[in-house]
């Protein structure tokens, strides 16, 4: 029966090059979704098709015009599919910065509090925008 319950729960995938933050992040989010992690975005497409992956959670400290791409892509390919960006560190370069946002449907600090992380998530897949004054850069 609980297989069952796994069947009908949102996936998520964490992507962070820190595969011990995603481990931990998987932990904290496994009891109400079907956490995967990637320490990379390679083959990001196949992944969300395969998954049927509902949300992506994306640390972008180090976001580049590789990553930027990535994720541009996928938005266009996957509007379904929400997309939490997470970071420490505001990226220095202000296009980076607006890019991000035009991709982000929301924004979360590291280090963060995993009940707000569940909050956002559980808005974005009912449809809502969590409040703005949540998000940041």
């Amino acid at each position: 029966m609980q297989n069952n319950g796994r069947l009908f729960r949102n996936n998520l995938l964490v992507i962070d090059p820190d595969h011990e933050f995603c481990k931990n992040v998987g932990m904290y989010l496994e009891d109400s979704f079907n956490v995967y992690i990637r320490d990379n975005v390679e083959y990001l497409d196949y992944t969300i098709i395969l998954n049927r992956i509902h949300l992506l959670i994306v640390n972008v400290d180090n976001a580049d015009e590789k990553l930027l791409k990535e994720l541009f892509n996928l938005k266009q390919q996957h509007q379904n599919v929400k997309i939490i960006l997470m970071y420490t560190f505001i990226p220095d370069k202000p296009e980076i910065r607006r890019q991000l946002k035009k991709i982000a449907d929301a924004l979360i600090t590291k280090p963060f509090d995993v009940e707000l992380l569940k909050i956002k998530i559980e808005c974005l897949l009912k449809g809502f925008r969590p409040q703005k004054q949540l998000d940041y850069f």
